[in-house]
């Protein structure tokens, strides 16, 4: 059994990623930001906004096997409605977040003998889809 730390775990891909790990009989340790928490799998949830300048992860135990980032957006619109405070917000949570959360985790990492990262991308950095220039942005820069 390992530590996990599902970073966007309520809902989605994260709320996916929890409900594998708790069955495969890992510990987890989930975050959400906006999203109700109520009937979710036997992990331990906690509020974290990754945009604060300190990240209080002091809920974790001391060694970590694995970190999954899983926080994102998607608004789908024409790249003339896109303002630069947008790719700057979206670059902000999709890469900025992943930035800060896998540094404050790193020494609970470092800990474990063969510790994971996995953060997630769109197809859309490759392929280019119409009204995906914000996410394929941040998404690219995750790559």
């Amino acid at each position: 059994m390992g530590n996990y730390l599902v970073v966007g775990g309520s809902s989605g891909i994260g709320l996916q990623v929890v409900k594998d790990l708790v069955t495969n009989g890992h510990h987890v340790y989930a975050t959400f930001n906006q999203h109700d928490i109520t009937d979710k799998p036997s992990a331990q949830f906690h509020a974290l906004n990754v945009m604060d300048e300190t990240l209080d992860f002091s809920f974790l135990p001391a060694q970590l096997d694995g970190l999954v980032y899983c926080p994102g957006a998607i608004s789908l619109r024409p790249f003339a409605r896109i303002s630069p405070a947008d790719f700057v917000a979206d670059y902000q949570l999709q890469v900025v977040g992943a930035v800060k959360v896998i540094q404050a985790a790193l020494p609970m990492l470092k800990e474990a003998e063969a510790a994971s990262v996995v953060l997630f991308s769109t197809v859309a950095v490759q392929v280019g889809l119409n009204f995906h220039s914000l996410v394929a942005s941040s998404k690219g820069a995750i790559e």
